[in-house]
């Protein structure tokens, strides 16, 4: 079993959203690596209704599974059901993890 977990407020996430918003707050170091890989996310999250950074992390979480199920080397166990990926949110306020 393969758990993506994405988790509110995350860092990452909206360190991604300051860099492609004004002011354009360029990312230094590893954080440039984590902005481009969530960016394809932003751009989902910005057709959703609601709060963008909510829905950037659901988006990159969404995003994060699809890479993870694309996989040539986990095609297999997946086709066969041995490996599943499963999706979920964990709210920093109540420790609640909720599934996708």
């Amino acid at each position: 079993l393969i758990v993506v977990l994405g988790h509110q407020n995350c860092g990452a996430v909206s360190a991604t959203l300051e860099a492609l918003q004004p002011p354009f707050n360029a990312p230094h170091g590893a954080v440039e690596s984590l902005v481009t890989a969530i960016t394809p996310a932003v751009a989902v999250a910005e057709t959703r209704p609601g709060d963008l950074l909510q829905n950037a992390i659901v988006a990159n979480i969404e995003q994060s599974r699809d890479q993870i199920k694309q996989s040539h080397e986990l095609a297999k166990p997946l086709a066969s059901g041995a490996l599943k990926v499963i999706t979920g949110y964990y709210g920093l306020e109540d420790g609640v993890v909720t599934l996708t």
